[in-house]
């Protein structure tokens, strides 16, 4: 009886020292990020719906003359390079980085002034991979896949947009779609009333020339797909 009442104690000992274990690492929080430069920390998709970009923040420096570049992965690697204006660097608080590989360690470097003098960071920026959260019996992949039939001279370092938002699945017109009469055939039209018939996952995303996803906007942020089925 004494044993088992010693073990109860202990138990609910240890359990107590866990939770205010617990308690105190959730209550720290995680620290901030340390500057991987001479400039702030790196946040990778810092509004989280994109998640092939960074941001390195400023932390109070005032800097200009700002050029990017995201190098490109292996020897046909395409690289992506780009200024920054000071429009940018006041909105975000920080140098917006674009054009990152996903499942990568990104090989950036920024170029800049600052009290008149030109400086130099380069950063390595770890991506995650792209996840797809839409798929179902017909997905043949988890992603869009891209292949590169020919590449133009002189478009070597080109980025293509695709955007799904606009796309009609059949060529249906936008109407309301209700309940069909059980008598009526697959290809006459439905009555108006009830959900949208061609509601899909809006994908949007950049990719090079060596078929690489450059860029992704989440289709989450314009699709609620529980939502929809309401």
């Amino acid at each position: 009886m004494f044993d088992q009442y010693r073990k109860t104690i202990l138990a609910g000992a240890v359990a107590l020292t866990c939770g205010l274990t617990a308690a105190n690492t959730f209550a720290a929080g995680f620290q901030p990020a340390q500057p991987a430069g001479k400039l702030g920390a790196v946040v990778v998709d810092p509004y989280g719906n994109a998640p092939l970009t960074a941001l390195v923040e400023l932390d109070s420096h005032v800097i200009s003359d700002v050029k990017v570049t995201v190098h490109g992965k292996g020897e046909k690697g395409v690289p992506v390079t780009y200024t920054v204006g000071k429009e940018s660097l006041e909105t975000y608080d920080g140098i917006p980085i674009f054009g990152l590989y996903q499942k990568f360690a990104n090989n950036v470097t920024v170029e800049y002034k600052e009290n008149g003098k030109a400086m130099k960071d380069d950063y390595v920026v770890q991506t995650s991979a792209i996840v797809n959260h839409y798929m179902d019996n017909r997905s043949i992949s988890d992603l869009q896949q891209t292949k590169v039939i020919k590449v133009a001279p002189g478009f070597e370092d080109r980025l293509y947009l695709v955007n799904t938002h606009t796309f009609t699945p059949q060529g249906a017109e936008f109407h309301w779609h209700g309940e069909k009469d059980k008598n009526a055939g697959i290809l006459d039209a439905g009555p108006a009333g009830g959900a949208l018939p061609f509601d899909i996952a809006p994908y949007t995303f950049v990719v090079d020339t060596q078929g690489e996803y450059r860029w992704w906007l989440d289709p989450a942020c314009r699709l609620d797909p529980s939502a929809a089925a309401a």
